[in-house]
């Protein structure tokens, strides 16, 4: 029996999991396909949702597979940590031929994860490439070449989407593309509610475009941090770029602000960290700095100032001449796209001849070398 093996934690569970998944079966065959939710990974901030809800999810998206599907709470019942080693060494126990079924992306950092030779010995990888991650040949060379064992790279290619994304798009109240039985259990189970009190705070300070404008940043950010890797937590990403625009139409703090800011177009940064901090109770100096700088940028940026005034500009509802342009360098190689973003930003503020904030300039400076 060939038995293909997809773990994750499902959170939620989403059209190119079962895309994946489907993939995998029709091209080994597989005989069954095992669904692994992770109980606690080490190498991940926690789920955003309980162990129950999750299997539930997962029992859902996959009720209409075509070839026969199990949920198992094998990382649940061992309890601790979850290493898919040790899940498959319990399931070679039952079944001698395993076949791991794994996104392009987690291809690329298969080195990273714990024990990779003794996977490789224990099952096959089965690769289901994603659009914009390109070296999956390369990495299949390099990986058996180390490692020995099999790794089989599928035809196609599935949307560059992820759980987090969507988890910010729920989040938001953003239609998300989600299977229906998912969908139901969201709604039934009144999930994905976390960042209520923010986005309600939000609400009142913010309406039409630039609400949307702010919930659409703080998807695009999510975007860049899941599509990089970065070593930043969710809710930090996410805070900063929902909270970015807080200031747009207050002028309740603006005895605190640079009085050179003044009557500018980005006073409403220095007043958003304001409000961020006070009336949203944000104390994280990064947070606060990434809203702080949003608009004009500054010399020495943290890679979270870097994500907020990235995602600012190119977020999905953006539409000026240029923006696909900016949004392919970005995720080309997110460094040269800050730095071109900001070189652009500069360049058209000077072209309309209009007095450029002095925090502006100093960051054009200070990153031009690097465009």
């Amino acid at each position: 029996m060939k038995v293909g093996v997809f773990g994750g934690a499902f959170d939620p569970p989403h059209s190119e999991h079962i895309k994946a998944a489907a993939a995998a079966a029709r091209a080994v065959p597989l005989d069954l396909v095992i669904i692994v939710p992770t109980y606690f990974a080490p190498h991940k901030a926690g789920a955003s949702e309980a162990y129950q809800a999750r299997r539930d999810m997962a029992e859902a998206a996959f009720s209409d597979f075509p070839v026969k599907v199990i949920v198992s709470d094998i990382e649940k019942d061992a309890g601790g940590a979850s290493f898919t080693v040790r899940t498959l060494q319990e399931l070679k126990k039952c079944y001698d031929e395993l076949y791991l079924i794994i996104g392009g992306d987690s291809l690329e950092r298969f080195d990273h994860w714990y024990k990779p030779d003794e996977i490789l010995r224990l099952s096959r990888l089965v690769v289901f490439p994603r659009t914009g991650y390109t070296g999956a040949e390369t990495a299949k060379a390099r990986l058996t070449q180390k490692y020995g064992g099999e790794i089989i790279i599928l035809d196609g290619e599935g949307a560059d989407l992820s759980s987090s994304v969507i988890r910010a798009m729920l989040y938001l109240g953003l239609k998300a593309d989600l299977p229906q039985g998912v969908a139901e259990i969201i709604k039934e189970q009144g999930l994905y509610r976390r960042y209520t009190s923010l986005l309600e705070g939000i609400d009142k300070l913010l309406t039409g475009e630039k609400l949307t404008h702010s919930k659409w940043t703080a998807v695009e950010a999510v975007k860049i941090l899941t599509k990089f890797g970065f070593d930043l937590s969710f809710e930090r990403v996410f805070t900063a770029a929902i909270l970015h625009d807080a200031g747009k139409y207050s002028r309740k703090y603006r005895e605190a602000v640079p009085p050179e800011s003044i009557g500018t177009p980005v006073e409403h940064q220095f007043e958003g960290a304001i409000i961020a901090e006070h009336e949203f109770n944000v104390s994280d100096r990064g947070i606060l700095d990434a809203i702080r700088y949003h608009s004009t940028g500054r010399p020495n940026m943290s890679l979270l100032e870097k994500i907020v005034f990235v995602a600012d500009k190119i977020e999905a509802t953006c539409d000026y001449h240029g923006v696909e342009e900016l949004r392919s360098a970005i995720y080309h190689d997110f460094e040269t796209g800050f730095a071109e973003v900001l070189k652009r930003s500069y360049l058209l503020l000077k072209s309309k001849k209009r007095e450029i904030f002095p925090l502006t300039v100093e960051a054009y400076k200070y990153y031009k070398g690097e465009v």
